[in-house]
């Protein structure tokens, strides 16, 4: 309370800290008005406080348990897997998912959900879970793909009322790549829809590209999808990736992609952690061209006549000098 009107008075008191300025005289119901707004606005606040503390508890639960359910490291008789996980946020759209489905043959799925964020985490541990069923019912890539753009149109599909940014209330399509390995046949079977492509080298050649052959998940309705095939003809790795890595780090996706497909050829020899570290380490140094996008790196390795219980060997890898 001042008898100073003078706004210099004013700006200083409300850059003090102040909430409320009145000058005298004091009228009684305006004081009690004023004291009123500041004791509702403090209660507000302190509600407020208490929810940002249970969303921010709840939000750390939620990734604790996206978590677990990627599946970040395999070592299993013939293949090995090792996957990196960069969240732009607490949850992330990007989801992979492992499952051994025979003796010596395996399934690989990875989706890269629209956005990021609780909705978009919440979409891809819906599909990551419709898909455990789908693989297996049939590990055919090019059917479960399918089943589950379908069971993604149904969800996402646009509607007519917008809210009030502007946004459709899901988002609004997924791309993904699935793989069915079997070592006994040497062969892999893939199917990728509208993601960025998997990149793989096997015993002999450069590394060749798994590009996408059909729309993102939810673009159409009734979308078939195809399964093509791999012969796996020796040991083989690949490295799979959402396209938050090309976005963060790189100026366009070719650029991206001919630098991950070097680093594969020249460092085959490498174990899949160390090549993981290795990848990690050199994005790091690099500062992001843009705002931060969730990424995943998996990079997995094959071995078509590796022995029981194998564990990896630089030896027993193909080795391009």
């Amino acid at each position: 309370m001042t008898g100073s009107d003078a706004e210099t008075y004013m700006l200083e008191g409300f850059e003090a800290g102040a909430d409320d300025y009145i000058i005298k005289p004091v009228k009684r119901f305006e004081l009690q008005a004023r004291l009123f707004t500041c004791l509702r606005l403090g209660q507000e606040t302190r509600l407020r406080r208490t929810f940002e503390r249970r969303l921010q508890s709840d939000l750390q639960i939620a990734s604790e348990v996206q978590k677990h359910m990627l599946a970040r490291s395999v070592r299993e008789d013939g293949f090995s897997m090792d996957l990196l996980h960069r969240p732009a946020e607490n949850l992330s759209g990007d989801m992979v998912y492992f499952l051994q489905t025979g003796a010596r043959s395996y399934s690989f799925l990875l989706l890269d959900v629209m956005g990021h964020g609780v909705a978009a985490a919440l979409v891809a541990v819906y599909l990551r879970s419709l898909a455990q069923e789908l693989i297996r019912q049939n590990p055919d890539p090019g059917i479960i793909l399918s089943k589950l753009a379908a069971n993604m149109w149904e969800l996402a599909k646009p509607v007519d009322q917008q809210d009030d940014i502007g946004q459709y209330s899901f988002p609004s399509f997924c791309t993904a790549i699935c793989m069915d390995i079997n070592l006994d046949q040497q062969r892999l079977r893939w199917c990728n829809a509208g993601h960025v492509p998997a990149i793989i080298t096997k015993s002999e050649g450069h590394p060749f590209r798994l590009e996408s052959t059909s729309p993102a998940l939810g673009i159409v309705p009734n979308a078939k999808l195809q399964s093509e095939t791999v012969e796996l003809d020796g040991n083989a790795r690949f490295i799979a990736f959402s396209d938050g890595i090309l976005e963060n780090y790189f100026p366009d996706c070719t650029t991206g992609l001919n630098w991950l497909s070097l680093a594969l050829e020249k460092n085959c020899e490498v174990p899949p952690n160390r090549f993981l570290e290795d990848i990690t380490a050199r994005l790091n140094q690099q500062k992001p061209l843009q705002e931060f996008d969730d990424y995943c790196l998996v990079v997995s390795d094959i071995y078509t006549s590796a022995p029981q219980n194998y564990l990896w060997r630089g030896s027993d890898l193909p080795c391009r000098s």
